[in-house]
């Protein structure tokens, strides 16, 4: 199925709720980019698993500046079975990533032995 951003921001926003849904296309654009971006950086220099995309940063960060995060997702969801299913998927890509954050909202994560 090809659409346009546009048409999936309005999908998303229709089936999500305009909060959840407007982060979450603004969240797919860049992760789409991330990817496209990665990849090209992976066959012009190598990787190590360590790079770390910021899609996982605290929703949160100098005091009162909002990220643009995976975090986020949990907290703008109406079903609050679902939102506690995403949190616990959200903690698990932060743990795997080395990062503790407490509640979605950790401004300075630690790294932690893995």
């Amino acid at each position: 199925m090809n659409r346009s951003p546009e048409e999936a921001k309005a999908d998303y926003v229709e089936t999500m709720g305009e909060p959840l849904g407007m982060q979450f296309h603004a969240l797919w654009q860049a992760t789409a980019w991330l990817y496209l971006k990665f990849s090209e950086f992976v066959e012009l220099f190598g990787t190590k698993p360590e790079r770390v995309a910021r899609l996982t940063d605290p929703s949160k960060s100098s005091g009162t500046k909002r990220n643009l995060t995976l975090c986020n997702l949990p907290h703008l969801m109406r079903d609050p079975v679902a939102a506690a299913a995403l949190q616990e998927l959200v903690d698990i890509a932060n743990r795997r990533l080395g990062f503790v954050v407490i509640g979605g909202i950790d401004t300075s994560p630690i790294r932690t032995s893995t």
